[in-house]
Parts: structure tokens; sequence; C-alpha cells
């Protein structure tokens, strides 16, 4: 690569938070922890996150020129396709769903991201009826102390994109009459997250949930 002045570059269009401001959310992230801890029962506790993904590989990472100010990462149009949306309708669902109604316990917890659906006034007055103690993750370190962030989700999307290489490189693969990418059945694209996560392996899981100081 340093032949022909390339190197491999990060995409520069993401917005970072300063050392000092993710510093400071951890701190008080880390504080209320602690004096969650005494109330909270592990065994009822649940670490819960969306994540995208794409049917093209999101890495951020490309070739570039050694020195370029900005790097784009180009899609081949797959990247813009949508098949899920997550409402507060749906997340009600799920907590009941997660949290067994036959269950009288106490110590249940959910463990969240700062998504603006999860922290609707409705979604806590479900959890106050449900009796679930909602712990936010403050937005923009959740790489650092979200079990999905800190390493199940690299080991799930690593092995989900295998299957959709394989898709995209199948005859499988349909096209418009145009030239456009149709997206994959509902159907396909559920195997291809089961099987992924299916294969993720139980010691990485481990390590982050421990990582996010759950075990």
């Amino acid at each position: 690569m340093r032949r022909f002045e390339v190197s491999l570059r990060r995409r520069t269009n993401l917005t970072i938070l300063n050392d000092d401001i993710r510093v400071e959310r951890a701190a008080r992230y880390m504080s209320f922890l602690r004096d969650l801890e005494p109330t909270i029962d592990l065994e009822q506790t649940v670490l819960m996150d969306e994540t995208a993904v794409y049917f093209e590989d999101a890495r951020q990472t490309t070739l570039n020129f050694t020195g370029a100010r900005h790097v784009v990462i180009r899609s081949n149009g797959l990247a813009s396709m949508r098949i899920t949306v997550v409402l507060r309708e749906l997340l009600m669902k799920w907590i009941d769903r997660a949290f067994s109604r036959v269950v009288h316990g106490d110590g249940k917890c959910l463990v969240w991201v700062s998504m603006r659906a999860h922290i609707l006034q409705i979604m806590k007055a479900k959890g106050s009826a449900r009796k679930v103690a909602m712990c936010v993750v403050p937005g923009g370190i959740m790489l650092y102390l979200q079990a999905g962030g800190i390493g199940i989700y690299k080991s799930f999307k690593d092995l989900l994109y295998m299957w959709i290489n394989t898709w995209k490189e199948s005859d499988q693969a349909e096209y418009t009459r145009f030239g456009n990418p149709r997206m994959p059945s509902v159907d396909t694209v559920c195997e291809w997250v089961l099987r992924a996560w299916r294969d993720t392996e139980e010691a990485t899981i481990m390590r982050s949930v421990k990582a996010a100081v759950f075990v």
C-alpha cells in the first residue's frame, strides 16, 4: 500500500464525544450502578439493546490515499435497505415477554441504552407497573459499558455478514429491471440472524457481560 500511497483509513463523518465528556458520563453511570446493585437480582436482570444490521458490510474503515482529509465509504445500494423498526408499542410487548407476569419476586432490572423510545414517560410507567428497575446507559459510551458494544456485536455481525455475502454472491439475490438489488425476505434475514447468534461463542458473551460489570 505504501508503494501506491494508500493506507487503511477510518470514515471521517462520525460524531465523536471528547474524552472529558465520556469519562464524566461513565463515572456518573458507574456511581448509579453502585447505588442500584443492592436492590437488583442478577438472575432477573436483562441486558437489552437493538443494533443496526445492514445488507452490506458497514465497517468504518476503507483504503484511501494517505493524507486525504475526507474519507468516504462507498455503498453498492444495499446499505439503505431496512426491514424493521422499533416502536414503543413493540418495546412494551417485549417487556411483557422478557419479564414473565408469573414472576412476582423483587430485584427485576432492565439495562438498555438511552434511545428515545427507551426513556419515554410511558416506558418508565411500564417498568414501574411491572416492578422492573430501568438502568439507562448514557449516550456515547455504549462501546465501553454496554455488553453488546464491548464485544458481542463484533462477533455476531462478523458471522452475520458471512451469510449476507454468501447471499449476495449466489443466484438467490434478485435485482430490479433497473439493476437495483431487491431486499431478501424477512424469513431469510431471520434465519441469518438465528444462525449467527447460535454461532456466537458463549465465552465472548460472558466476557462482554463481565466487562459490563454484570457478573
